[in-house]
């Protein structure tokens, strides 16, 4: 009997990308091996998300288009994982139209050998979206240790679910309340992360910096960054994403205190108008917002501040939307992400009066873009002669005679070295940046 082979495809967040290298691990630990090309193989799996509506589209439509290889080799298991599974349910094996055999929510990862043994005994499809809060009741099984071969970074989950109730979001509903897992165990997968070469971690959360919160404070972010910065090999530490209200003096003084943890802060502020922001329960007003992004900048000069932004919220009108353009362009971000606002049935912000018409929220993307880029681009060309300390990731993928990487702050830059002296791919150098665009710096590297 040939060796099985499995094939995971990712949409979404950084979770669900740590979530498919976990069902990776598991699948190997069971004697898979990886198809590049799903046609390819035995067990294909999907780790999806809901976020918005789009990417629910994009998952029914690939669920289509696998299914002529489902057709030429019936054999094949197909299964879909992560947030949309937990939305739609037993809706997925009726509404799609390839063979669904296997549906798991993402609290239950773990079970996927379990699952699969069932499927092939009973050649029925297996779904299991149970909601777990405790995280006694699984341990430390849906967090297994998995890199890819070569890799130099790697994504830890430390907190599941979210608390907060944005009027706009899903997640609470398809990942839970807040489920931070124990010190321990996070340092014990470093280590051995480290162990296999990985350089640098970020670790993940829907609202990071609320780690502990479920566990009376037991422990915070803080203390699992003085842990883990006395792990020997492990360079850098990273975390992602902070919501505003977990921002503390504490955690700033951390970040601008503690070597190996990076000068990087992704705080979506989702809209730049109090009305807005009220609508949308986040919680703080716009003068809150920047109370917080000025305390990081003046005690971490060397900070870069991102952020998430949704336009076309319900409500939204011009005289709105030309507030919050005036409020991103005094916050200044390194760099916007930036969503159009989409409809989550269940959410309360779909049944919300005045939605905004799609042509309007597509509009108003395209002058918001505009914008960014311009302060994104002046924000870099004005650090031009700055010396970055930069993790390089290899030889740029567009031009090999350079070589690629990130900086603390996580700015991209890709530079020239002697050719006697080029990097390895892994090392810290110190790059000089020369010139800033709009993705980055280009440089040369300090001898």
């Amino acid at each position: 009997m040939s060796q099985k082979t499995y094939h995971i495809e990712i949409w979404g967040c950084q979770m669900n990308v740590a979530d498919a290298a976990a069902a990776a691990r598991r699948l190997e630990s069971l004697g898979y091996t990886e198809a590049p090309d799903p046609a390819d193989a035995d067990l294909v799996l999907l780790e999806t998300c809901c976020v918005r509506e789009k990417p629910e589209h994009k998952i029914y439509s690939r669920l289509g288009e696998l299914r002529p290889f489902q057709q030429a080799r019936p054999e094949m298991r197909l299964g879909v994982c992560g947030c949309m599974a937990q939305k739609e349910g037993r809706a997925l094996i009726k509404n799609a139209t390839a063979r669904v055999d296997l549906v798991i929510g993402p609290r239950r990862l773990y079970r996927l050998p379990e699952l699969l043994e069932a499927l092939e005994r009973t050649g029925e499809p297996q779904i299991d979206v149970e909601m777990q809060e405790n995280p006694e009741e699984v341990g430390e099984q849906n967090y297994a240790i998995y890199r890819r071969q070569g890799a130099l970074k790697a994504f830890v989950n430390i907190i599941e679910g979210c608390n907060y109730r944005c009027a706009y979001c899903i997640v609470p509903a398809v990942r839970g309340k807040f489920t931070s897992r124990q010190p321990a165990a996070i340092v014990e997968e470093v280590r051995r992360l480290v162990d296999a070469g990985i350089k640098e971690v970020n670790l993940l959360g829907q609202s990071v910096l609320a780690y502990g919160r479920d566990q009376a404070r037991a422990f915070d972010i803080v203390h699992l960054f003085t842990l883990l910065h006395d792990i020997d090999g492990l360079e850098r530490i990273r975390f992602t994403t902070n919501h505003p209200l977990e921002v503390t003096d504490r955690i700033i003084d951390a970040v601008a205190e503690m070597p190996k943890v990076m000068e990087h802060f992704h705080m979506p502020i989702q809209a730049g108008d109090d009305g807005l922001l009220s609508a949308m329960k986040r919680g703080y007003s716009v003068a809150r917002y920047e109370d917080v992004l000025a305390n990081i900048r003046a005690h971490i000069p060397s900070v870069s501040v991102t952020s998430d932004i949704i336009i076309g919220f319900p409500g939204e009108t011009e005289e709105i939307f030309e507030r919050c353009m005036e409020t991103y362009a005094r916050l200044d971000f390194d760099q916007q992400f930036m969503f159009v606002y989409s409809a989550r049935p269940g959410t309360p912000a779909a049944s919300m009066p005045d939605q905004i018409p799609q042509r309007v929220k597509v509009a108003r993307m395209i002058r918001m873009v505009e914008q960014q880029n311009s302060l994104s681009a002046a924000r870099n060309t004005a650090q031009a002669g700055v010396i970055f300390e930069v993790l390089v990731d290899g030889p740029s993928t567009r031009d090999p005679e350079k070589d690629a990487g990130h900086a603390r702050n996580d700015k991209a830059l890709v530079f020239t070295a002697p050719a006697a002296d080029r990097p390895r791919r892994g090392d810290l150098v110190q790059v000089v940046a020369e010139e800033g665009h709009l993705w980055g710096f280009s440089g040369r590297m300090q001898t």
